[in-house]
């Protein structure tokens, strides 16, 4: 898909998904009883917006890059420094006004909205659409592999491993973790018959992962679905939230620790690619991606950095240990250097991301 034609689905998903975020920020700020002056999806100028009957600027900006929430008092949409015209009235409205218990909860009010939007779109997506997954029928057998040692034929059903029941082809990953590469009795159906083979998974690295995995060397294809009642998809949506969280996380510990480079970080222009993708190839993947983001953003929005959420958390939680705010100087100076790391980084993954583009 080209570029421009993506630019409508990167629109409608990361303006949802940033409007959650900042909700989130402006329900628990109204609830500690901060006003609110300014809500806007975008940035820069504004092309539509109202005032709501609590004095709120509800606003569209033209650049959809974020967005924001402005507090009442502040001098800028980080919420990190005051005006000097307040007085003790006025301050009682203001986000600098309240504990720091209370701006801590303001603050992560906004990740923990997009953690839960992530959920909530896995529970409909699975209330909607039941739950999808490859049936355990042998497409392919890899060379080399135990399966093909064993006998094991394109076409055969698993029935069971070691007496437990294989209903889809991600039990089989389960069962091979329990075993740890032992020998196992493994039940199949072939052209109406059961079969037994005995068999032991073996490391093998896959086409395309970077790490070699204990596998029985069998690949599926064969996708289906059933419905879900609504414990069932409560139950496994956590699981699925649980799972993508722990994705990202790993991923920036990887960064971190050098093991994944800068190079294959994604920005604007690829969200914009991959929202324009799962538009057209349906509801289902859309939604899954949306989710995905929402906890990216979520945990992106809580690394300790200024102007994010949770370097301002950091600094509120050293003024709760030391029971006096950081001096506005010393402030203003990390919070310029974290501007500008953030601003950096936004403007190398989007040259990488138009570099990757353009190149096809």
């Amino acid at each position: 898909m080209e570029f421009l034609s993506a630019l409508l689905p990167f629109v409608v998903v990361l303006s949802f998904l940033v409007f959650v975020h900042e909700w989130g920020h402006y329900i628990v700020a109204r609830f500690y009883g901060v006003a609110v002056e300014v809500f806007s999806i975008g940035f820069g100028r504004e092309i539509y917006g109202f005032h709501d009957r609590h004095g709120t600027r509800w606003r569209f900006a033209l650049v959809p890059l974020g967005g924001y929430v402005r507090f009442f008092g502040d001098m800028d949409e980080t919420s990190g420094r005051q005006k000097k015209d307040i007085s003790s009235d006025e301050r009682q409205k203001t986000f600098h006004g309240k504990k720091a218990h209370q701006r801590i909860m303001i603050l992560l009010a906004g990740p923990v909205a997009n953690l839960a939007a992530a959920w909530l779109l896995l529970l409909m997506l699975l209330l909607v659409s039941g739950e999808h997954f490859l049936r355990p029928v042998i497409s392919d057998v890899m060379e080399g592999s135990a399966a093909q040692e064993a006998g094991l034929q394109k076409g055969d059903r698993f029935v069971s491993i070691n007496n437990t029941p294989i209903n889809s082809f991600a039990d089989l990953s389960e069962v091979n973790e329990w075993h740890e590469g032992q020998p196992m009795d493994v039940r199949v159906l072939r052209d109406n018959t059961e079969m037994k083979f005995r068999l032991a998974p073996r490391m093998m690295q896959p086409e395309g992962e970077s790490q070699p995995r204990l596998m029985l060397g069998v690949i599926g294809s064969e996708w289906t679905s059933r419905p879900l009642d609504v414990s069932e998809a409560l139950g496994m949506s956590v699981t699925q939230s649980v799972a993508m969280f722990g994705a990202v996380l790993n991923a920036l510990g990887e960064l971190l620790s050098g093991s994944r480079t800068l190079d294959q970080l994604g920005g604007p222009v690829q969200i914009a690619q991959i929202s324009g993708d799962r538009w057209e190839r349906g509801f289902d993947t859309l939604i899954h991606w949306m989710a995905f983001i929402s906890i990216n953003l979520a945990i992106f929005n809580l690394l300790p950095l200024p102007p994010l959420d949770g370097g301002h958390i950091l600094f509120t939680s050293i003024e709760a240990v030391r029971r006096r705010p950081v001096s506005e100087e010393i402030l203003y100076k990390i919070q310029a250097v974290g501007i500008l790391f953030v601003l950096t980084l936004f403007l190398y993954v989007t040259w990488n991301d138009t570099m990757r583009w353009w190149n096809g």
